[in-house]
């Protein structure tokens, strides 16, 4: 019953009523990226929020400095990356700059964020540019260069992620070469 529930929630004209408030709804922006992570979580969410154009513009607002909307914006993101057949969208909507741009934190929270949604995307790596794939290796390295000068501190499990993720992604670009 659940899932029926869902999938009659999940409609074409909710998910264009809140691209609307996401774009034009300043006070309701991290309610609708919370109700945009709720409809995600069903297959037919999965597919209108790519369709209807959400991606690019859920980008954009995660470059601005508001952080509850960069927080479940990135949580959004990072669930969505684990979808293989959003990895397309997601890069050309910009995720692996945007991952880049988010670079330079030092919040291990966000680290976290950008960590899964870099693991997600390399899992699909096919569905990224060179361009795209040497962001992620220098956001990565970032990440690593930051740890040891010690003005970034991950958890045990984050660090072991952002040490493989640098290990994949080394070897990619050598492979595209």
């Amino acid at each position: 019953h659940a899932s029926e529930l869902a999938n009659s929630l999940c409609t074409q004209p909710l998910v264009e009523v809140l691209m609307q408030l996401l774009v034009e709804g300043e006070r309701l922006v991290v309610i609708v990226v919370q109700l945009l992570h709720w409809i995600a979580l069903h297959p037919t969410g999965r597919r209108l929020i790519e369709s209807c154009g959400a991606l690019p513009v859920l980008v954009a607002m995660l470059r601005a400095e508001d952080k509850a909307v960069r927080e479940h914006g990135l949580r959004l993101l990072s669930m969505l990356a684990e979808r293989r057949e959003l990895a397309r969208p997601l890069a050309r909507a910009g995720v692996p700059s945007l991952v880049s741009f988010l670079s330079p934190t030092d919040a291990a929270d966000t680290w976290h964020w950008i960590l899964a949604i870099s693991a997600g995307l390399l899992n699909s790596s096919s569905s990224l540019r060179p361009a795209q794939v040497k962001q992620l290796r220098n956001c990565l390295a970032v990440a690593k260069d930051r740890i040891s000068a010690g003005s970034l501190t991950l958890t045990r499990a984050d660090g072991v992620l952002m040490r493989r993720l640098l290990g994949e992604v080394k070897v990619l670009v050598a492979m595209r070469r």
